[in-house]
């Protein structure tokens, strides 16, 4: 094993590897939380097509609990996308008019995926709406008595006392956002360990092997595992100071988080060695790791969410294992276990086998 601990040692030697496995990644954490907005108040964007009396009650409500803003509907995404606005809800034109003649109406509502800013929010315009639904049940199109039924309910289930609900310092939501920032560190940390394979070619160390006991592919596999020993301790090291350092929420179970992130760094050593075996020099590979890592982040949503993409781009991130990735890590922090994510974790593992299966390919090539 000595190619692997000499390995191991030239990695962490260089700075550009110690900044990637751990300086970037926490700068990129700290930016997650800022643009969360941590610890601040709710924003919340109202639309309101109906304007009465029912609509206005339940916005001053929220305005006790949460920072309104009213919204055009066409300025909803954008606002969402650029956080200026948590969570969005739209009252259609007659809203109040179909609850109270017992109609079954739904709020449009607007938010990056159940996040955590999202769900207190909509738990309270939801048990709001279903108790106006409930009173109109009783007296169906009755406007005056619909409202002094409503009077009621206000003086009974409006006098507790609420707090404003505020952002988790940490939050699910956010973990997930800095996973997907982990994930683009992993891919061009392999990248970047992954040209010890150049160096080696320049010094006429990996040419000698073919006159020394030690294998090609013993060479080849003790490098391998080096640069996954690395990725491995850059994933322990990170997802310890999320959650030893900025208290982050990985879910129930941080062991199943690191298991998932794990796999990929498996993928992304093999994406690391296939680059390397294409590339002449350490310029070739630089040059190829960001032609290929940065569209890989931008499909895979490690920059965003994809559900703000088009859906074609969101089909073609469907080819690319930051994808998977980020989907298995969302559904381990959201309580699923690691069978419910057996799915993602055998198209990762296939995206390995199929970049070693290339890289073999091309070290075959190369030895004739």
């Amino acid at each position: 094993m000595t190619v692997f601990f000499n390995n191991i040692k030239r990695i962490l030697k260089k700075k550009i590897n110690i900044i990637m496995m751990i300086v970037v990644p926490v700068l990129f954490i700290v930016v997650s939380m800022a643009a969360t907005g941590s610890g601040g108040s709710l924003n919340v964007g109202i639309v309101d097509n109906d304007n009465t009396k029912l609509t206005n009650m339940l916005i001053d409500e929220l305005g006790n609990k949460a920072s309104v803003t009213r919204v055009n509907e066409d300025e909803i995404k954008s606002n969402i996308i650029n956080m200026k606005i948590n969570y969005a809800i739209v009252f259609d034109k007659d809203f109040t008019k179909n609850i109270i003649e017992g109609k079954d109406v739904k709020l449009k509502s607007y938010s990056i995926k159940e996040s955590d800013a999202s769900i207190p929010v909509k738990m309270y315009i939801d048990s709001f709406i279903s108790a106006a639904k409930n009173i109109s049940a009783v007296i169906p199109g009755n406007e005056e008595k619909f409202y002094s039924g409503f009077d009621y309910y206000k003086e009974g289930s409006f006098q507790a006392e609420y707090k404003s609900i505020e952002l988790k310092p940490f939050g699910k939501s956010t973990s997930i956002t800095s996973l997907g920032f982990l994930v683009m560190c992993i891919l061009f940390l392999s990248s970047f360990a992954t040209t010890l394979i150049i160096e080696d070619k320049k010094s006429g160390t990996y040419y000698r092997m073919f006159s020394t006991p030690i294998k090609i592919r013993s060479y080849m596999l003790q490098n391998i595992l080096s640069f996954i020993a690395v990725a491995l301790l850059q994933v322990g090291l990170i997802l310890t100071i999320m959650m030893v350092v900025f208290k982050a929420d990985l879910g129930p179970s941080p062991i199943n988080v690191f298991v998932v992130m794990s796999i990929f760094a498996t993928v992304a050593v093999s994406l690391g060695v296939v680059i390397s075996s294409l590339s002449k020099d350490e310029r070739q590979v630089s040059t190829l790791s960001s032609l290929i890592n940065v569209p890989m982040c931008m499909l895979g949503g490690c920059y965003w969410p994809r559900e703000i993409m088009p859906s074609f781009l969101q089909k073609i991130g469907d080819f690319v294992p930051t994808t998977w990735v980020l989907k298995a890590a969302e559904k381990v922090i959201n309580s699923s276990s690691l069978i419910a994510v057996s799915k993602e974790i055998l198209i990762m593992l296939l995206f390995a086998v199929v970049f070693l299966l290339l890289a073999s390919w091309r070290k075959a090539d190369i030895a004739k």
